[in-house]
């Protein structure tokens, strides 16, 4: 049984994980109607102060759900990590899915080209009602992940899409390691991680190209949950960002709560992190499988020689026994590592893609030589 404090954990982190604005990269493209001309509209702003407050201008509907959830927390570091800028502005790149302006821009509402940010954007806005509720949000029905993969038909999501896609894929690691040696350490080498709340990436699998996927490996693509629960609107509230958890009850007995569906929610009995609970939920197999990699990442690396430490709250992560970003990575490791990372920032993967990101973790534990004695690869 895991401990109260995982559980509240758990709880803490999958609602702003899979649903806090974040960056995607520049190269995503979009094709919305032709943007109509907007007047001028207040936006929900941070105020200069040590604890902000928001005042809307109105009180639109569902002002009080939208208030309480991650889109609106002013003290996340998502819309407060540029105010020691000079000038306070959020990046072009970043300004997209960290501020109601950028993205605005990004979808051409505002009047100018769609598909890029024109320039860096002044911190302060948060991602408020008219970021969504906007004629171009609403065109929306496709878009290109950082794989390059085209994602169609998905209709009111593909805004949430947007910005829970991760700034990288599987085929960016590819790329950057095609003309290096697998197993031999490549001092030019640095971490490379997805960014945070992939959500959507993870969704779909295999037709994102998300993770670093292993040659003559299959891997499951979307996800498809039962029928009005297979979309990011369908589980999650849309205005409070909160999980209906209630609803999984449904389906599965005894689920009452976002800790319930966490650890209670499997389809099978298969043992697939090999610790012998089989009652155990879905999120508890990624958990131990996770704990396996990062083991074998360790020892992989301790066989070179050259340590390395994991450290969840602080870019960019993996470390040298002396503090410095790690810089002794192989291939391999760093494969297996990003393969880690995208699982860790992804803590609803029990739910959104189970089978891919067990997939992930499998194999990446056996490709760099890792103990997956009793492991079963779903």
């Amino acid at each position: 049984m895991r401990s109260a404090h995982r559980i509240a954990a758990g709880i803490a982190l999958i609602i702003p994980a899979f649903l806090l604005a974040c960056c995607s990269p520049a190269t995503s493209t979009v094709q919305p109607s032709p943007a109509p001309t907007r007047s001028p509209v207040a936006h929900a702003t941070i105020a200069p102060t040590a604890s902000p407050t928001i005042t809307p201008t109105s009180s639109p509907p569902f002002w009080t759900e939208w208030e309480a959830s991650a889109h609106a927390q002013a003290d996340s570091p998502a819309f407060r990590y540029w105010d020691t800028s000079v000038p306070a502005q959020i990046p072009a790149d970043c300004a997209r899915c960290h501020s109601t302006v950028g993205f605005l821009d990004f979808l051409g509402a505002d009047g100018s080209p769609a598909g890029l940010v024109d320039g860096s954007v002044e911190a302060g806005s948060l991602i408020d009602c008219e970021a969504c509720h906007n004629p171009a949000a609403e065109a929306l029905d496709s878009l290109t992940m950082p794989s390059g993969a085209e994602l169609s038909g998905l209709g009111s999501n593909t805004a949430c899409v947007l910005c829970h896609q991760g700034r990288t894929s599987g085929a960016d690691l590819k790329d950057l390691l095609k003309s290096l040696a697998p197993k031999a350490i490549s001092p030019g080498l640095a971490f490379v991680g997805v960014h945070y709340g992939p959500a959507g990436a993870v969704l779909f699998g295999s037709e994102a190209g998300g993770g670093y996927e292993y040659p003559s490996r299959a891997y499951a693509g979307r996800f498809q949950h039962a029928l009005g629960y297979d979309t990011c609107t369908g589980c999650h509230d849309a205005h409070a960002l909160a999980v209906n958890a209630q609803a999984c009850g449904a389906c599965h007995a005894g689920i009452e709560s976002l800790a319930g569906v966490q650890f209670s929610l499997r389809v099978s009995t298969v043992d697939y992190d090999g610790d012998g609970d089989t009652a155990e939920g879905l999120a508890g197999e990624i958990e131990t499988l996770q704990s396996r990699l990062l083991a074998a990442i360790t020892s992989n690396a301790d066989r070179f020689g050259f340590p390395i430490q994991y450290r969840a709250d602080q870019d960019p992560f993996f470390f040298d026994p002396s503090g410095e970003p790690y810089r002794s990575w192989t291939p391999f490791l760093l494969q297996a590592a990003y393969n880690y990372q995208l699982a860790r920032m992804d803590p609803g993967a029990y739910a959104h893609n189970p089978k891919y990101i067990m997939q992930l973790l499998y194999d990446s534990i056996q490709a760099i030589g890792g103990d997956h004695l009793g492991l079963v690869r779903p």
